[in-house]
């Protein structure tokens, strides 16, 4: 029920394998997760978050505290048709105001994180399906897109795996960007192309800067990362990439001027780089390990997840020109089965903690592990996967 709060689940351990202490912070039997790593989940000045979770037969949102940790009810959503049901994960929180926006159905909503009321404020047209929405540190408009559902065509439910994605690509959903009003009074499309578009991204800083993405498998589309200033409305690549090379999994940097990445180059070397919105010249660097997805607050430290083949929660750290061999935070042995047990880690608004998913306890369960002053203090990734400590 809205508004009900849960007394403290956390659970705290210390990971076998690199000391470090790990908070499970939801433990109810069912499934739970913190929102993708490109959007902010914390408000209230990051004394709480906002996650996604079963329970009662039905996905809710709710907030967990992070003085106590409580867990408290924030909407009250009936169920909604397999395939049809809420994907938290695509919400965005605006820490400044204090909302949360997410989709239920077709329709967008604004949530009031502090007195729980909801208000539509944008209603997708029938057969088209919406993706991750943003929004900007102004607070006046909200971003998303929307693409062409194809499913009366194929199978498709990429939200519990990646059922359908390669048709997806290959049939070039008619797709469009939407900048919708944050109080519901407009909408207009920005943006349309015969092509997959999700992953909109705003600019901590500059609301008229956004990436947005060419969906679809890295090494097929045309080019994965673009850049859009709708002041000037130039739209064009971030980067330039060379045959046989991809790149992916971007998000903006806190200085709101620079997105980071990963990539592989075509010789099969992996790295971690970074473009700035303007053109300017960013800087990418060779790494060890690949990981699934990273993220950062800026190129000193980067935080990625390794897939089950690296089941470990990896830190990165930058040391002039180049960055050091891979340590381990802690283990998240996550399945991957699907887009909510994909850790996707983030890092807590005052650097203290890396928030992340995992099911390795057989639902998928929210997660803090604390992260050290002295980085170098952990073990190597190498190491241990030599053992694959559990």
């Amino acid at each position: 029920m809205k508004g009900q709060i849960y007394p403290p689940e956390i659970v705290w351990q210390t990971d076998p394998a690199t000391g470090v202490r790990v908070a499970r912070v939801t433990s109810f039997r069912g499934n739970h997760n913190h929102l993708y790593f490109t959007n902010n989940s914390f408000y209230d000045g990051g004394r709480r978050f906002v996650i996604g979770g079963d329970r009662d037969n039905v996905t809710n949102f709710f907030s967990v505290n992070t003085e106590d940790f409580a867990i408290t009810q924030l909407t009250d959503l009936p169920p909604l048709p397999y395939g049809e049901d809420l994907k938290a994960l695509e919400a965005v929180v605006d820490p400044v105001r204090n909302a949360c926006y997410f989709f239920y159905g077709r329709t967008l909503y604004r949530l009031d994180l502090m007195t729980l009321s909801m208000k539509a404020i944008y209603e997708a047209p029938e057969g088209f399906v919406h993706h991750v929405v943003s929004v900007p540190c102004d607070g006046e408009y909200v971003y998303t897109s929307i693409y062409e559902d194809l499913s009366a065509r194929f199978r498709i439910d990429t939200h519990h795996g990646y059922v359908g994605f390669d048709d997806i690509f290959k049939a070039k959903p008619l797709s469009r960007i939407l900048k919708i009003r944050a109080d519901g009074s407009s909408s207009e499309v920005i943006r349309e192309e015969q092509c997959w578009i999700a992953h909109v991204n705003i600019s901590p800083k500059h609301p008229t800067h956004r990436t947005f993405c060419h969906e679809g498998p890295w090494n097929r589309v045309d080019h994965r990362i673009w850049a859009m200033d709708t002041e000037t409305g130039e739209v064009r690549k971030l980067r330039e990439t060379l045959p046989g090379e991809v790149i992916g999994h971007e998000y903006w940097f806190r200085d709101g001027e620079r997105v980071g990445y990963h990539g592989t180059r075509p010789d099969g070397k992996a790295y971690l780089g970074y473009a700035y919105f303007d053109g300017k010249d960013g800087k990418e660097t060779e790494f060890s390990y690949p990981a699934t997805h990273v993220f950062s607050v800026d190129e000193s430290l980067v935080f990625g997840d390794g897939g089950p083949a690296v089941p470990y929660i990896s830190v990165w750290q930058k040391d002039g020109a180049r960055y050091l061999p891979g340590r381990a935070l802690c283990g998240h042995f996550s399945s991957f089965k699907d887009q909510n047990a994909h850790p996707h880690p983030a890092i807590t608004p005052d650097g203290k903690y890396c928030l992340f998913t995992s099911d390795r306890s057989g639902y998928e369960q929210v997660y803090l592990a604390e992260i050290p002053e002295d980085i170098s203090s952990l073990p190597l990734v190498e190491d241990l996967m030599k053992g694959k400590t559990r």
